[in-house]
This record gives C-alpha cells, sequence and structure tokens, in this order.
C-alpha cells in the first residue's frame, strides 16, 4: 500500500485478493515443494487447507507435534516478533468472568472452552485430536486490560505465521475459521445455510480467475424428511399415476436407514451421520449394504503397503511364512487395528500396579490409544482394577460386614473410571462399548444414604423378586405392575392401598422394593411407626428417614435433601419412596 498514497487496505479488495493469492501460492510452496511436514502425497489448497501426508511423514508429525505446533506465548526477548504476532491475532478473549459480554459466552460460559487447562506435554485424545502443551509459565500478554497467559493462546505454527493470521492444526473434525484478534470461531456451514454475501475481496479474487477450488471430495448426501414428505424426481411429460407407482415402493436413504436398523442389529450403534463409514448405499436396490472387508479388500490393502511382490503367494508370504488368506498375512504385517499392545500393558502394570493405577492407565489407554474392543479389554482386566473397592465401600459405609457381588464392585469401578474422565471433560457415556452402571453408582461421593441403598446385593434382590411375585395374587399384581410402569416411564405418582390387617400389604411392598433394587434403584421404604418400620426390608420411620421435626411451628423444615445434597437431579429422579 505504499505505492498508493492515499489508499487503505480496506478500500483496495483488488489488492488484497492479489495479496493473498501469492501468499497462498508461498504456502502451497512451501508445503508442497520444500516438505515442510514431510513428503506432499495431495491435498486440497483453499482458504482452509487438507493436506495429505505419506505414513512415513504423519508419523514424524505425531511425534514431533510440539516442532510445528505451539499453544505458548513466545518468549518476547527470545523471538520478539513471534510475541507481537501471537498478542495479535493467536489470543482468544479476555471471556469469562473477565469479560461477560464476549461474543462466544453463553450461559457465562465460553462455548469455545477457554481458559484451556494447563498441559505438561501434547496428547491426543480418542478420536485423534491435539490436546495442545501448555505450561504454567510467567510470560502474558496483555488484551484488553487483561494479563492472559498460555491458556488463552490458540495453537499457531510461529514458522508459518508470516503467511496467514489463522491457526494451523494437526488435525480437526468441524470445518471452522478463525479471525481478528478476538479469534471468535465461526461456523462456515451454518453461516452458509443462514445466508451469504461476496465481499469486495472475493468478487476480485473470481474477476481475476483465481481458482476457488482445487479438488472436491466425495461425499455421500444424507436426505431427511418429515413422514409422508419424501422427496422425488420426475420427467415433464410423465404422468401422475406412473411417478406414484413408481416412487411408492422406493425407499429414500432416510427410510432405508430405518429399515437397516430393523434387520441389522450391528447397525443400532450408529447414528444416521455415521451409517457411511459402515454401510455402502446400493441406489439400484434402495439399500444400505454392509461394508465387504473380504479377501479381495485385505489384497488391495497388502498391494499398498508390501513393495516388490512376484505372485499372490509373495504377497501371503510374510517373514518366509506362507500364510492361507490375505487377512492372516495382514495381521502379520500389522496392518489391521489390534489391542494386543494394550492388553501386555495392562497385563504388566497388574504385575507390581494398584489398582487405582490400574484404573489410571485403562482412562490413558481408552483416551489416547484408539483401542478398538473396549468391551474384550474391559473383559480381561476388570479384576486386577476393583481389589480396593470393597474395602473402600466398606470404610465408606462403616460397615465392615458389607458384601457386593462382581456385578455391584464393577459398578462402582466403573464409577471411579467415569470420575477420572469428568477430570479431563469426558464421561463414560462417550464409550458405550463399557458397561454403564446406574446413575445411583457415579458420583455418589461420601453420601452415606446414596451409599446404603446401593450397597444391596443386585443378584439375592433378584432371587428374593423372583420367589415373592410367584406367590402374589391378581390385586397384588395389578399394583406391582402400575407402580412398576409408573416408574419406567418417569411418571411418578402417588398409590394409596388400603385394606386391613393380613391382607398382603407388606408382601406387596417387599415384591416391590425387591424388584426396584435389583435394578439398581434407590428405595427408601418408611412407615408412621417403628413398629411397621421394621417389617419393610431397610425400613424406617417417616421422622428419621426424612429428617421430620417432632415439634412443629411456622418454619419447620423437612431436611431430607440436606442429606442428598450429594445426590445429582438424576439420582434424586430414581428415587422411590414407598411407605
Amino acid at each position: 500500500m505504499e505505492f498508493l498514497p492515499g489508499c487503505k487496505s480496506e478500500n483496495c479488495p483488488d489488492i488484497i485478493s492479489r495479496v493473498f493469492r501469492l501468499k497462498l501460492e508461498q504456502l502451497t510452496t512451501d508445503i508442497k515443494k520444500k516438505a515442510y511436514f514431510g513428503k506432499y502425497v495431495r491435498g486440497l489448497p483453499h482458504v482452509q487447507m487438507l493436506i495429505w501426508l505419506d505414513s512415513e511423514s504423519k508419523r514424524k508429525l505425531k511425534q514431533n507435534v510440539d516442532k510445528y505446533v505451539s499453544a505458548e506465548i513466545p518468549d518476547p526477548e527470545k523471538d520478539p516478533v513471534g510475541y507481537v504476532a501471537v498478542k495479535a491475532f493467536m489470543i482468544h478473549g479476555p471471556c469469562g468472568l473477565q469479560n461477560t459480554k464476549s461474543p462466544c459466552m453463553q450461559n457465562l460460559k465460553c462455548i469455545r472452552h477457554f481458559p484451556k487447562k494447563y498441559c505438561a506435554r501434547t496428547m491426543f485424545d480418542e478420536s485423534g485430536f491435539p490436546i495442545y502443551k501448555r505450561r504454567r509459565t510467567n510470560l502474558t500478554v496483555n488484551v484488553r486490560n487483561a494479563e492472559l497467559d498460555n491458556q488463552w493462546v490458540v495453537p499457531y505454527n510461529r514458522d508459518l505465521l508470516g503467511h496467514d493470521t489463522a491457526t494451523v492444526q494437526v488435525t480437526g473434525r468441524k470445518r471452522k475459521r478463525v479471525d481478528g484478534a478476538n479469534n471468535d470461531c465461526i461456523d462456515e456451514i451454518q453461516a452458509y445455510f443462514d445466508g451469504r454475501y461476496i465481499c469486495g475481496a472475493e468478487s476480485a479474487y473470481r474477476i481475476f480467475g483465481f481458482p476457488i477450488h482445487h479438488r472436491i471430495l466425495s461425499v455421500e448426501r444424507l436426505p431427511f424428511h418429515l413422514p409422508g414428505q419424501r422427496n422425488c424426481t420426475f420427467r415433464a411429460n410423465e404422468s401422475l399415476g406412473k411417478v406414484a407407482e413408481r416412487e411408492k415402493e422406493r425407499l429414500s436413504k432416510l427410510e432405508a436407514f430405518f429399515l437397516l436398523n430393523r434387520n441389522d442389529s450391528n447397525a443400532l450403534q450408529y447414528t444416521y451421520d455415521e451409517i457411511p463409514q459402515h454401510y455402502v448405499w446400493n441406489d439400484g436396490e434402495r439399500k444400505w449394504n454392509g461394508r465387504k472387508r473380504g479377501e479381495v479388500w485385505y489384497l488391495r490393502m497388502l498391494l499398498t503397503k508390501v513393495r516388490g511382490p512376484t505372485s499372490f503367494k509373495s504377497l501371503k508370504t510374510v517373514n518366509g511364512v506362507l500364510y492361507c488368506t490375505f487377512l492372516d498375512a495382514c495381521k502379520e504385517h500389522g496392518l489391521l487395528d489390534d489391542d494386543k499392545e494394550w492388553h501386555e500393558v495392562l497385563t504388566q502394570c497388574a504385575v507390581g500396579g494398584l489398582p487405582t493405577q490400574m484404573r489410571q492407565l485403562f482412562v490413558h489407554i481408552i483416551v489416547n490409544c484408539k483401542a478398538t474392543d473396549l468391551t474384550q479389554l474391559w473383559d480381561c482386566h476388570w479384576k486386577n482394577m476393583i481389589e480396593d473397592i470393597l474395602l473402600k465401600i466398606r470404610h465408606l459405609t462403616k460397615d465392615n460386614n458389607l458384601i457386593l457381588n462382581n456385578k455391584q464392585i464393577q459398578f462402582y469401578a466403573l464409577a471411579e473410571i467415569n470420575d477420572l474422565l469428568r477430570s479431563i471433560g469426558k464421561s463414560l457415556n462417550m464409550f458405550a462399548q463399557l458397561s454403564q452402571p446406574p446413575d445411583s453408582y457415579l458420583h455418589q461421593g461420601i453420601n452415606n444414604l446414596i451409599l446404603e441403598e446401593t450397597s444391596y446385593n443386585i443378584e439375592e434382590m433378584e432371587k428374593e423378586n423372583n420367589k415373592l411375585l410367584q406367590n402374589c395374587n391378581e390385586e397384588q399384581l395389578l399394583v406391582y405392575n402400575c407402580i412398576l410402569e409408573s416408574i419406567a416411564r418417569k411418571e411418578g405418582g402417588l398409590f394409596f392401598v388400603h385394606g386391613s390387617g393380613g391382607c398382603g400389604k407388606t408382601y406387596l411392598w417387599r415384591t416391590s422394593i425387591s424388584k426396584l433394587r435389583s435394578q439398581g434403584d434407590i428405595v427408601l421404604p418408611v412407615a408412621s411407626s417403628g413398629i411397621v418400620a421394621t417389617l419393610l426390608p431397610g425400613g424406617r420411620t417417616a421422622h428419621s428417614r426424612f429428617i421430620i421435626p417432632i415439634i412443629l411451628d411456622d418454619v419447620s423444615l423437612c431436611n431430607i435433601w440436606a442429606k442428598l445434597r450429594h445426590c445429582r437431579a438424576d439420582q434424586a429422579d430414581k428415587t422411590h419412596n414407598l411407605g
């Protein structure tokens, strides 16, 4: 702009687009020809650049992420240029309590999860997304009258800051752009649907004929529609009756998805947008077919990895051993996902490690190591993770005679694992392959009431319920089923059972209580008197259980919720009062 006196950059979109084109070409040259990240295979030059590297370069990149990407403030004395650039372009915020009016704030929380947690080294989560190194240092920048440290840095590449003021990340999931000094993330997909306009710079870019897209990736479009409103295409000269007859039996992708779930139990674990990863759409038959991984698929895998094969037999020969199938050869080459190393790590840890250390290692593996079969991993090693659970629960309940079955102990161990996951921003329900314990086992803390009511032997409760249920009469079964249906539908309700002494009311309560406790639910059996309370399993008087004051006045309160203060809302919903 120095050669155009009196002109400002914002008034010269043609200059902006040409300079941007030069920077884009320079950046592309650095990546493709100078192999900045490693050997280039193919790529998608765009405002957002998606680059594929060969296998060797990807391994080196993952091992040396910190060499390329940083999420820390540079030392102003050693790198003053980098310090100024990061301060100007790569700092998010301030937001949170320091600036509640920031655009990224929703419900008093930053939707971009700033400030980030400190991290001693770069790690990868289960989806391959990096958690960058952010050490606690004395370096800060002053942005909008706030002193911000490494917790507020957007990941950047110091060597590429001169090319463009945008983040450079090793991997990503959602297509987003970071603009300006405030680094407010823009969801470009949503912006496209909300409405688009072409600014002056983009108009000039198109007028100059600069390429917009260099490559279009294959995408499986997943349409959706309301019932009876499926779209169809037809020629203008076709009769309506002929179109209706043809389309009557043709399923849309969404309807075929419903049919797939009815016929294939394996598909039930996937959402609609995940189906194309595991199934292929057959447009002729209008159905989803499972992706086939037969011998041809494994042959193709070997052809992409094995150098210089001379025959089919040579492809199936690994280290001088001829294998029967291409699948076995792939396994021996280590080309297929295998959890063998994670089983070995857990087995070695069990020799001298404590159960708490085993649980921590298990969490690290499921989060960062991309284990393929979490169910098998848990089934093989859970016994080494629960050796301290019974002792811990006995200590918390102050009941040295407490007996828990294996299922209950596993639930408590999984609850411990859930707490470890929550400490890093995840939870157990993100890993559907693992057993999900009832909510009453999660986040129970040291609340004695919750511990007491989740310490019943589930198997014994189930046996007792089966025994009691056989002798129930029709009227008892009617009440029993009404109560369970109300609980299953989460409707709640008040059920009044009236009858003279000896007609089976206590028998009904015992049957209902044993059923609910066999499901892991919390039941609070109460009665108005101590004598009646002793007839109920785990029964207490209402005054004792609900902490009802004996002497009542205008300000008297039932203090049961103070006793349940550690209980989450969903646990309270699963607490049933029978009395």
